[in-house]
């Protein structure tokens, strides 16, 4: 009997272990423009996406020519960059973390952002990592990566996120999605 008990321990520590895995593998990395990397023209390249909080955007670009900026809804409206404050992006492979709500990023350089080069994203809450077992709990919540005007909160419950990275192109549904589904009221301990 006392064996059994161990292989169930085992199983549930095991069970653990592939469901923060799974958590890992959640962010998604998407390159900006694609093929053709952060260049004009590339603000309808987020049609028909979905982003969530955590999500990576990569923007390739000739760093002699270009930059990115994140930038406040006023700030893409008006293609301008604030006087303070602004993170610039100048490395021509920069890899930015996406923030719940909307983001906004614009090429400083005179002309580019009324040409096109400027995208706004809309980022969703990052529903899997919320867990039955609270096993995130004791995860830092994701933090901005770059100031902007404060967002407007999604109609959902607020939990903690985690900041993880893989190199997924785009999101993919998880064994996350379909565990908790079907374990939620397992009793690990």
């Amino acid at each position: 009997m006392a064996a059994r008990g161990r292989g169930s321990v085992n199983v549930a520590v095991i069970l653990g272990v592939l469901l923060l895995c799974t958590l890992v593998a959640e962010a998604a990395v998407f390159n900006v423009g694609d093929r053709g990397g952060w260049s004009f023209n590339t603000n309808s390249w987020p049609t028909g996406k979905r982003f969530k909080a955590g999500d990576v955007l990569v923007f390739k670009y000739d760093a002699t020519a270009h930059d990115v900026v994140a930038v406040s809804a006023a700030g893409y409206k008006a293609c301008a960059k604030p006087a303070k404050g602004a993170k610039v992006y100048k490395s021509g492979a920069d890899r930015i973390t996406l923030a719940r709500g909307t983001n906004y990023f614009i090429c400083s350089i005179p002309g580019h952002c009324k040409s096109g080069m400027k995208i706004l994203l809309h980022c969703r809450e990052n529903q899997y990592f919320h867990t039955p077992f609270g096993l995130l709990a004791l995860t830092p919540p994701l933090r901005r990566a770059y100031k902007t005007a404060p967002a407007t909160p999604l109609p959902t419950t607020t939990a903690p996120h985690s900041q993880h990275f893989s190199s997924a192109s785009s999101p993919t549904p998880s064994v996350w999605n379909y565990l908790s589904q079907k374990w939620m009221y397992l009793d690990v301990f």
